[in-house]
């Protein structure tokens, strides 16, 4: 759910949080290099900032304290409950997120001065499955789940973990 989400348009349901599924620190991947010898810059927000302020909305009871919760409120309606369910399940996406090794880090070098965006900018010659970049074969389990499930899942889906 996050994951296509995050692709949607601005000023948009998910699209608001499309920063929040990674860390994207730099690795020098050059040897002798310095960070400034790259034009790399940070996202403004990340995930470990997204974790930390969803799981503080949850035990303080206040959104208005990060700009993240606060998002999350200003587009998932008026209702505070509906704010929560929607705050959990990006909690649980991005908490899954952070143990993607590509989420993690960004390499720098003379092939990707700007970084590699966690493996997105890192191609194949040839796609399989249509993944043609490393990122996405990470993601997509190593080909195991090569079609994304149709959303929503049925009761029967539900069952089956959607198989």
């Amino acid at each position: 759910m996050a994951d296509i989400a995050k692709r949607a348009p601005q000023p948009c349901w998910g699209g608001y949080q499309s920063q929040w599924h990674f860390v994207n620190d730099p690795y020098l991947d050059d040897p002798g290099s310095k960070r400034s010898d790259y034009p790399f810059v940070q996202p403004i927000h990340n995930s470990t900032e997204a974790v930390n302020a969803i799981v503080h909305w949850f035990n303080e009871g206040t959104h208005t304290d990060s700009p993240i919760t606060s998002d999350i409120v200003k587009y998932s309606g008026t209702n505070l409950e509906d704010g929560w369910s929607i705050a959990m399940r990006l909690l649980m996406h991005y908490v899954g997120d952070m143990h993607q090794p590509l989420h993690d880090e960004n390499r720098l070098d003379k092939k990707y001065p700007k970084g590699d965006a966690g493996g997105n900018a890192f191609t194949f010659s040839k796609s399989h499955y249509g993944v043609s970049e490393l990122h996405a074969l990470w993601d997509s389990t190593f080909y195991e789940f090569h079609v994304n499930p149709k959303l929503p899942f049925t009761d029967a889906e539900w069952a089956t973990g959607g198989a």
